[in-house]
């Protein structure tokens, strides 16, 4: 790609001046199309990242909030199967007290209960 200084060197060397400046002038266009693509993939590049930026927060949200969750689903299971073993405890109670109740001398005696 010319620079405007070879230009006027070449110009000096006896190229004849239109084409000269035909070809000074595509130079120049391709200078500021090269600067204006390269302005424009920065600025892409730049929104690219950002936006991975952003996916890896939300994917992290994502992660916690579902790790939150299942730790409060596990919680609710654990207090449910406390709750069934309280039940599960009194129904062996209040059976063998029944039982007892049925097996005393005088045939029914349920004071107990």
């Amino acid at each position: 790609m010319l620079e405007l200084e070879n230009c006027w060197l070449l110009l000096c060397h006896g190229w004849p001046s239109k084409l000269l400046m035909g070809i000074c002038k595509i130079s120049v266009f391709d200078n500021r199309l090269l600067c204006w693509l390269q302005i424009t993939l920065t600025q892409s590049q730049d929104k690219s990242l950002r936006r991975i930026a952003e996916l890896k927060e939300q994917t992290q949200l994502d992660y916690q909030a579902k790790k939150d969750l299942e730790n409060n689903y596990q919680l609710m299971l654990d207090e449910k199967d406390e709750v069934i073993q309280v039940l599960r405890t009194q129904v062996c109670i209040i059976t063998r007290l029944v039982q007892e109740c049925f097996r005393t001398e005088s045939g029914f005696n349920c004071d107990l209960i």
